[in-house]
């Protein structure tokens, strides 16, 4: 059932890791990183081999004298890496370290080229740990001097081969996300460097924005898609071009027939080779499989989808119905689509995305929105997923709520298939609304003694549960919440405005709350101070109710609210007159009592505090009506 899938998407198991972080500050400046890479994927070496040259112009004012590279793909290769530590101490031994579960990236040999004038230093020795590489410099690096950095580098793929059944080339299928060393951030305070944490996710690793030129060589047989254009080579699409107005009987022959071929391919092609380039990113993300089939989008924006080319064709066609319908949501919150096409590529597992590229394993609205809504934030938008990951998250799993409410209705998902394998009891007893779960588990945690508050580094949670309660399900809510206070429109028109100021560079949740108290005209300290750093209780409670009639004979509701807990929050305040219309006023919420006054023509029947259920209040009991 898709509402079980959404929860189960936002109780996964945490996989990545983060270190000592620089608390991040804006710069009137900002580094120049170009890479260029060149990547062989050997099916009999069982690994990908690369050689990569980093450019670096250091633009900041300060002499730097070490360079700071990010591997997050080793966090779970060794039993000394911050991420195991923190695995074993978080799950208190009930998850043991495997050197298997990840990919190894090993560094064969690294060398400057070039630092400022000089041109000639010796293969560079290098105590590679954890997941960050610290390279001191022969000599400083002097404000306005560029670097040369080159570095031969191999993954080992030897486990993801021999999982496939023998002769089975269905199975063939990668998906390189984390597979080679990133520059870290160097910005006013110095170099943002963390290794990769238990809790973090692949997105949640900040580095510096680089222009890449990214030659991938693969199998003759693989098709290869890649989050950049392709400037040279041949990725293989066209020969493998489907339809899905065909039918279905037809798709699995014409499948059944491309498999093998590509068998028989794999037996004699040798390799091929394919160039992109990306302008301006933190990674450069890319696919290869020989099972890979193309489906191409009509419309004024180019939208490819490559999917994995099983018999089940439910992920593309539901993609394509859906695609242009979330996309234009998440433009409402970031503006018009910035770049030329949109390729999206039925991964293996997991979502990923960089701008412009989405690799995704399940279709539907929800999980649409948040690989859309990455390409934005971090992937335009850098966040220090370190010190404040909840910002991304929160925000994605807010706008994918939305897009979810918008195919579904209120409810959010289809309560047709949530209720497809209940009994007869079962379907007595009304759903909550994705909206209303999201609530209810918030107030569990926020009221289990447990609660922490949302903005703090992400390995100073208490444990994963505590993480997972902040950074997807409060985080959302404190996005609905600034909705409320601020307004809908106004949050869209701040995040635009954030986009437009800030693009391509780093933000945190001090530029969310300058641009929305820019936007909204009032300041929000209160908001922003007790909702991240703080654990608020709200309960506003109904107090005496004085009705009287006016010799002009208008109804006068005199309606007492008391605040009983320590937060606070504006509050909605509902009477219902007799004819069935609902009128609301709000009160500040800053008082301890207040008394909201309404004039009516005809005398009200109810009064009810936030009758929506918006403010998170702890005891909706004395708040009112039923």
């Amino acid at each position: 059932m898709r509402f079980l899938q959404i929860g189960v998407l936002l109780m996964l198991p945490f996989q990545y890791v983060t270190a000592q972080t620089t608390p991040a500050k804006q710069n009137d400046w900002q580094q120049d990183v170009r890479y260029v890479i060149e990547a062989t994927l050997d099916t009999t070496e069982k690994h990908l081999a690369g050689y990569m040259k980093i450019f670096y112009r250091n633009n900041s004012p300060d002499s730097i004298r070490s360079f700071f590279l990010q591997v997050p793909a080793n966090a779970y290769t060794d039993k000394e890496n911050t991420a195991v530590k923190e695995m074993e101490r978080f799950n208190r031994g009930n998850m043991r370290f495997s050197e298997s579960r990840g990919y190894k990236v090993t560094i064969r040999s690294l060398q400057f080229l070039s630092i400022g004038t000089r041109t000639s230093f010796p293969i560079q020795a290098f105590d590679f740990s954890d997941t960050v590489l610290d390279l001191p410099l022969p000599v400083a690096l002097a404000p306005g001097d560029s670097l040369t950095v080159g570095l031969n580098f191999v993954r080992d793929y030897t486990r993801r081969f021999e999982q496939r059944r023998s002769g089975d080339s269905s199975r063939i299928h990668f998906d390189f996300v984390n597979w080679f060393p990133r520059v870290s951030v160097y910005s006013t305070g110095g170099w943002h460097v963390d290794p990769f944490h238990f809790i973090m996710e692949s997105s949640d690793v900040m580095s510096a924005f680089a222009e890449m030129t990214v030659t991938v060589s693969v199998p003759g047989h693989f098709r290869v898609a890649g989050s950049g254009e392709v400037v040279h080579g041949d990725p293989g699409w066209q020969a493998v071009l489907a339809d899905t107005a065909m039918a279905d009987s037809l798709a699995m022959a014409w499948h059944d027939s491309l498999k093998k071929q590509a068998f028989e391919l794999a037996k004699t092609s040798g390799k091929h080779t394919v160039t992109f380039t990306v302008p301006r990113a933190q990674n450069f993300i890319w696919s290869a499989s020989p099972n890979l089939i193309y489906y191409r989008k009509p419309g004024e924006l180019p939208i490819h989808l490559l999917a994995r080319g099983s018999h089940n064709r439910s992920w593309e066609k539901e993609t394509i119905d859906r695609v242009d319908t979330v996309l234009a949501h998440v433009e409402s919150y970031f503006g018009d689509y910035p770049f030329e096409q949109l390729t999206i590529v039925e991964s293996r597992n997991g979502l990923e995305a960089q701008p412009g590229f989405v690799l995704l394993s399940e279709a539907g609205d929800f999980s649409l929105s948040i690989a859309l809504t990455k390409m934005f934030v971090p992937g335009m938008l850098a966040i220090d997923g370190v010190q404040q990951s909840w910002f991304s998250k929160g925000l994605a799993v807010y706008l994918a709520k939305q897009a979810s409410e918008r195919r579904y209705g209120k409810h959010g998902y289809p309560k047709s298939e949530a209720q497809a394998d209940m009994n007869w009891l079962e379907k007595r007893y009304p759903l909550p609304s994705l909206d209303q779960a999201f609530r209810n588990f918030s107030l569990l945690y926020m009221e289990s003694g447990q609660n922490e508050a949302i903005s703090q580094k992400i390995n100073k949670y208490s444990d994963p549960v505590s993480a997972a309660f902040n950074l997807y399900l409060k985080s959302e809510i404190f996005f609905e919440m600034l909705a409320y206070v601020i307004g809908t429109e106004t949050l869209q028109k701040s995040m635009r405005e954030l986009t437009r100021v800030h693009r391509y560079s780093a933000i945190s949740e001090t530029e969310l709350q300058r641009v929305c108290e820019k936007i909204h005209g009032q300041p929000l300290d209160w908001f922003f101070e007790q909702w991240l750093r703080g654990t608020p209780t709200i309960d506003y409670a109904k107090g005496k109710v004085r009705q009287f009639q006016k010799d002009d004979k208008t109804w006068v509701t005199e309606v007492e609210v008391e605040r009983k807990g320590d937060g606070i929050m504006p509050v909605d305040v509902a009477i219902e007159a007799e004819n069935g219309e609902t009128i609301v006023q709000r009160w500040d919420g800053k008082a301890t009592r207040g008394t909201v006054v309404f004039e009516t023509p005809l005398k009200p029947r109810g009064v009810k505090l936030d009758p929506d259920n918006r403010v998170m209040d702890s005891n909706m009991l004395n708040n009112g009506g039923r």
